[in-house]
């Protein structure tokens, strides 16, 4: 399988970035926070009604993003990097 493009998760709804991949995404949206100034870019609503958007991305824009696969699954999840611990004792 072959990751084809990046969904992204803003403001509550599913968007997805065509003939981009995972690391072009993460260094737009790193060199808008670096620049601190909000970048514009366009994405499709991830449910299927070809319905476009731009999406504004800068310091402090929560998203998250992930690798879609060329039979429309998703990439399997890396485990977090790091010592975050979320047990409560």
């Amino acid at each position: 399988m072959t990751a084809i493009a990046v969904g992204i998760t803003y403001a509550g709804a599913e968007y997805v970035v065509m003939d981009r991949t995972l690391q072009q995404m993460e260094s737009t949206i790193a060199d808008a926070a670096a620049a601190a100034r909000p970048t514009w870019f366009g994405a499709a609503m991830r449910d299927g009604r070809g319905i476009t958007a731009r999406l504004l991305i800068g310091p402090g824009t929560p998203v998250a993003l992930w690798e879609v696969e060329d039979d429309g699954g998703q990439a399997p999840r890396e485990d977090f990097p790091g010592d975050l611990h979320l047990d409560s004792d």
